[in-house]
């Protein structure tokens, strides 16, 4: 059976290049004017997600999530061990192909879904900044001021880069030391102050918050490519379960199981799982879980979960 250990390191050995891919992307947002980006760019968007505009040395979201989808459905192939329909292994049985309809409808819907939700977290972003703006009493200009380095955050994240300029600008100093996504080499500049008793020039304040915001950009970069990479990986493994299916080389009444990450990164919303599914369900069927039902892993932002056959 599939292991998931494989699994997520199939994922892990692509994270790199997707959260690359990723920040890319984030950071390509920038290069909208502020009310292109409240208006509809899912064509821009797409055709990023694609490649268009990358410079030749880097990768798109649409690359690499084949070739992760690819090497996951390999690894399926390869350790195929159950009993099947015909006795030679799937590996050399079967004739699997990435040019499926199935397989490209399926990367092109992820595509749209992915550029989607991008773009719609992105306008949410946006919203929590200018909120705080008109809040503050800003002129139209200074929110675009405001606003534009910080296209492509998460709301949370928005929240937290408007929390970590009050508090430079209020003097709250050792507040602002205790930001995780700080940029630590501003550290001393701020003990400095904070021994010193005065107040960071308005340079130092932008300075800190641009290196702040660069953090944020690369920290949701990492997640999609954490979650996006075990999204490849698992669809994949579950391609090579269907084609070989479909040529008779798995019984009709193959199961699935859900199997959760047993590290340190193991989440309470997953451990249900196997539990609500107990004996597993058939190939292309959904599973139960907390949250509703569920094709497949990821379940959330960084799911390490994967799918296992019953023998």
């Amino acid at each position: 059976m599939a292991n998931a250990h494989h699994i997520t390191e199939i994922a892990d050995a692509s994270a790199g290049a997707m959260a690359r891919a990723a920040f890319d992307f984030l950071t390509y947002l920038q290069s909208f004017p502020l009310d292109q980006v409240r208006r509809e760019t899912f064509e821009l968007l797409n055709r990023r997600a694609y490649g268009a505009g990358l410079e030749a040395n880097r990768n798109s979201f649409q690359e690499i999530f084949t070739r992760v989808v690819q090497a996951g459905a390999k690894y399926g192939l390869e350790t195929l061990d159950i009993p099947l329909r015909k006795r030679p292994t799937v590996a050399s049985a079967m004739t699997f192909t990435m040019t499926n309809p199935r397989v490209s409808e399926f990367i092109a819907r992820y595509t749209f879904m992915l550029i989607t939700g991008v773009a719609n977290e992105t306008r949410a972003g946006i919203q929590t900044i200018l909120a705080d703006a008109f809040a503050r009493g800003m002129a139209p200009a200074e929110q675009a001021r405001l606003i534009q380095p910080m296209i492509g955050l998460l709301p949370s994240q928005a929240q937290a880069v408007i929390n970590y300029r009050r508090a430079l600008e209020d003097g709250q100093l050792r507040n602002a030391l205790n930001r995780a996504s700080r940029d630590g080499r501003y550290d001393r500049s701020l003990l400095a102050a904070i021994r010193d008793k005065k107040p960071l020039r308005q340079a130092q304040i932008e300075s800190m918050v641009d290196a702040y915001v660069r953090r944020s950009l690369r920290s949701r970069a990492e997640m999609i490519a954490r979650t996006e990479t075990i999204r490849a990986a698992n669809a994949g493994l579950r391609e090579s379960w269907r084609q070989a299916q479909e040529q008779g080389l798995l019984l009709a009444g193959t199961k699935q199981k859900w199997i959760i990450a047993t590290d340190e990164r193991t989440c309470p919303t997953c451990s249900p799982v196997p539990s609500m599914n107990e004996g597993g369900v058939l190939l292309g069927s959904n599973f139960q879980t907390p949250i509703g039902v569920s094709e497949a892993p990821p379940l959330h932002p960084r799911c390490r979960c994967t799918l296992g056959l019953v023998l």
